[in-house]
């Protein structure tokens, strides 16, 4: 896919000479005499003097300041380019301007802030100079937008970099980056490279700029140095290894915590890789499931490591359960250095299928391993799996792991599974002979902690006398919350549920719904 497009802009060809022509500023000038002269790279400009003074604060400012270049009317600009300057020029007599080249444009923006012109300005030439990054020069725009302090471009430039899995040696410009911008890149930007490789390309930064020794540190604390060797070590810059040593004593080597909001980070772009239970070819498209290959709780399960340390609250598990019938039990646990671990998901207790949104209080994640059990004959797999930092609101019960819903979870059929109960239809005695249950049972994808549930049934000509619903967690403990009408409301004490079953006692064993609607949890308009 045009990465363009992923960026939501339109490329264009910037070598078209479609900037400020030579003499485009004599023809503005032509039905009227110039009264100044303003000279850039020693090429002469003739200017109004009033146009100058009413369009621009600074040369106001200038003519009004009684310095020499308010009397001699000749100005000359200094550190500039001949085609920047001609931007600014037009935009001062036109309100309109094009840009030629990116340096040239960066002279502009430079000149534009000086000159303090109206955002407009600035808005026109970052459009110009988006649409002409590309791979080769998005470092450079990157560098040059953090200097100018123009925020959006900046912003820019890091999404690209983090949609074509960027990494230094794309970078020529790597060592000329300002330490603002080198601070910048390393928190905002996942290199798709071994950490070794990024540490090895910010010490070659430190070695051109010995002068920012002491900010060696600080920049350190964001780079994982767990994979440096001893060897590599005794060939560093005395600066840097007093930095990497300090670093290495206060325990902090596992580098930047990255944070994408809303954004699938189990991705190649970032260097997720599958180390046990399937092969990384998981995360391409049209992949293969990934599978633990064990039909028990393993030790391994599938251990995948996402490449980075991000800040994460959520998963998305696509269980491979191509039948209707199959269901699994699981837990997931995470770590930041595969040591240490802490379970984030346990649905070990409840059969679940199909799509699993799950959620979980923030907290650092580089490391992440899924146990399942499958049934007899089965093997436990996933088809797919996304980890989110997500700006959704959620809430969690710490004790169970479970997704407290603030909405039916029953809205979409595709999350459930629907049973009709029919036959045999064996007499309910507790309301006399001849009387049959006839019911429905559902199933929800994952489990819940619920405290309600509400529910209509239109019917035909047939009506039960009563109704009857209960909850479950594995089709043999049965709760029942509900006695009565063909509709409601029941509230009961917060609990895990997976299955509802709704039954209607009805005189005829031929009977059956038309029709049930069902809330769960129960919706308060």
């Amino acid at each position: 896919m045009d990465r363009n497009r992923l960026l939501g802009i339109t490329a264009v060809d910037i070598s078209d000479e479609n900037g400020v022509k030579a003499g485009t500023t004599d023809g503005i000038i032509a039905n009227g005499g110039s009264d100044v002269t303003i000279v850039v790279d020693n090429v002469e400009l003739p200017a109004h003097r009033d146009i100058l003074v009413q369009r621009c604060r600074y040369f106001e400012a200038l003519f009004n300041s009684g310095m020499i270049e308010a009397t001699s009317k000749r100005i000359e600009i200094r550190e500039t380019s001949i085609d920047g300057f001609k931007s600014v020029l037009r935009y001062i007599y036109t309100g309109d301007v094009k840009f030629t080249s990116i340096n040239s444009t960066f002279d502009a923006l430079r000149l534009a802030q000086m000159y303090e012109f109206e955002r407009e300005f600035e808005d026109i030439a970052v459009d110009f100079l988006k649409k002409a990054c590309t791979d080769n020069n998005v470092c450079f725009i990157f560098n040059e937008a953090i200097l100018l302090s123009l925020d959006a471009l900046t912003d820019f430039t890091i999404e690209y970099m983090n949609i074509i899995s960027y990494n230094t040696r794309k970078c020529e410009n790597f060592d000329q980056l300002s330490l603002d911008a080198l601070n910048e890149i390393i928190t905002r930007v996942a290199f798709c490279v071994p950490d070794i490789e990024l540490f090895h390309s910010v010490v070659g930064w430190m070695k051109v700029n010995p002068s920012k020794s002491a900010a060696f540190t600080d920049i350190l604390e964001n780079v994982i140095l767990d994979s440096i060797t001893v060897k590599e070590m005794t060939a560093l810059p005395s600066d840097v290894l007093k930095a990497v040593v300090q670093l290495i004593q206060q325990r902090k080597t596992a580098g930047k915590t990255y944070c994408f909001k809303n954004k699938n980070v189990a991705a190649l772009k970032y260097g997720a890789k599958v180390l046990t239970g399937g092969t990384t070819s998981f995360f391409e498209e049209n992949a293969k499931e990934v599978s633990n290959l064990t039909n028990e709780f393993s030790d391994e399960g599938i251990l995948i490591d996402l490449g980075h340390r991000f800040k994460l609250n959520s998963f998305e598990l696509h269980l491979n359960d191509e039948d209707t019938v199959r269901s699994y039990f699981y837990w997931i646990d995470v770590s930041e250095d595969n040591i240490n671990w802490n379970r984030v998901i346990d649905h070990s207790k409840y059969p679940s299928h199909r799509l699993q949104k799950l959620y979980f209080e923030p907290r650092p994640v580089r490391f992440v391993r899924i146990y399942g059990r499958a049934p007899r004959d089965c093997v436990f797999e996933i088809a797919r799996f996304c980890a989110f930092y997500t700006t959704e609101l959620f809430e969690v019960d710490s004790k169970t792991t479970l997704r407290i819903p603030s909405d039916s979870v029953t809205l979409h059929e595709s999350n459930i599974r629907f049973e009709s109960l029919e036959g045999p239809f064996d007499a309910y005695f507790d309301y006399g002979p001849n009387v049959y249950k006839i019911g429905l049972l559902l199933q929800l994808s994952q489990p819940y902690l619920i405290d309600s549930v509400a529910f209509k049934v239109i019917e035909r000509d047939a009506h039960a006398f009563r109704y009857i619903v209960e909850i479950s967690t594995d089709l043999i403990c049965w709760t029942r919350v509900f006695h009565g009408e063909s509709k409601g409301s029941c509230y009961f004490k917060k609990q895990p549920v997976v299955f509802v079953k709704i039954t209607g006692i009805f005189n005829d064993k031929n009977d059956r719904f038309d029709r049930v609607f069902l809330d769960c949890p129960a919706i308060t308009k």
